[in-house]
């Protein structure tokens, strides 16, 4: 019974991930007018270079807090 609902905590836990990053990448796309993949790796650079987590990084995205621009290569 434990594992069964240990296993669905950490379901849930990757999936509310998982749709931050869905998200926040399109948002990113559509700033930019770039492809998903371009757009999570520039999130990921983002999130490395400043020394943050990618998800704190998509928060920012999707709460407007931050916003991708050209001049942020």
């Amino acid at each position: 019974m434990c594992a069964s609902r240990t296993g669905r905590q950490h379901w849930s836990w990757r999936q509310r991930w998982l749709s931050w990053v869905h998200q926040a990448t399109g948002f990113v796309l559509a700033q930019l007018g770039i492809s998903a993949d371009q757009a999570l790796a520039r999130m990921r650079c983002y999130a490395f270079v400043e020394q943050r987590l990618l998800i704190d990084v998509a928060r920012d995205v999707v709460s407007r807090r931050l916003q991708f621009t050209e001049e942020m290569r």
